[in-house]
C-alpha cells in the first residue's frame, strides 16, 4: 500500500496552524472541538488505481482522498481557514471534490466547511492531479 499520509499532513499543517492556534490542527475527527478554528485533515480514502497495474505486485499509483474539516464561530473565520488550507492543497496537486458548508448538528451557532480533496500518488510520493 501507498502510504504518504503523514509526509501529506506535516506539509499541509502550516498553512493553517497559525490561523488555528487557539483550536489546532488534528489529523483525527473531533466532534465538538473546545476551541476555535479548529482543523480536521485526515486521509478518508486510499485505493489502487487499476490503469497503473502491472505484473510486478507492488501498487504504482494510489488515488487518496483527504476530508479537510473547519470548524469555526463565524462564517468569516471558516472561510479564511478554508482559504489558507485549499490554496495549499491546490498547490500540492490536489483536486477539490467539494466544500459545502455544513451544519453542525451540536451547536448551530458553530459554522463548519468540510472540503474533499483527491490526487494520485505514486510509490515515490510524487502527488499527480487525478
Amino acid at each position: 500500500m501507498i502510504d504518504f499520509e503523514n509526509p501529506i499532513f506535516r506539509e499541509f499543517y502550516p498553512s493553517v496552524s497559525e490561523l488555528c492556534a487557539e483550536g489546532g490542527v488534528r489529523s483525527v475527527y473531533t466532534p465538538s472541538p473546545s476551541k476555535f478554528p479548529s482543523v480536521v485533515f485526515r486521509e478518508m480514502d486510499n485505493f489502487t488505481v487499476r490503469q497503473f497495474r502491472d505484473s510486478s505486485r507492488e501498487e504504482q499509483i494510489a488515488r487518496v482522498t483527504y476530508v479537510f474539516d473547519v470548524t469555526a464561530q463565524s462564517k468569516a473565520e471558516a472561510r479564511q481557514v478554508f482559504k489558507a488550507g485549499d490554496d495549499k492543497l491546490m498547490a500540492m496537486n490536489f483536486t477539490r471534490l467539494g466544500s459545502p458548508f455544513t451544519d453542525d448538528s451540536d451547536n448551530p451557532r458553530i459554522c463548519r466547511i468540510v472540503g474533499r480533496y483527491e490526487a494520485d500518488i505514486d510509490r515515490n510520493g510524487m502527488i499527480y492531479r487525478s
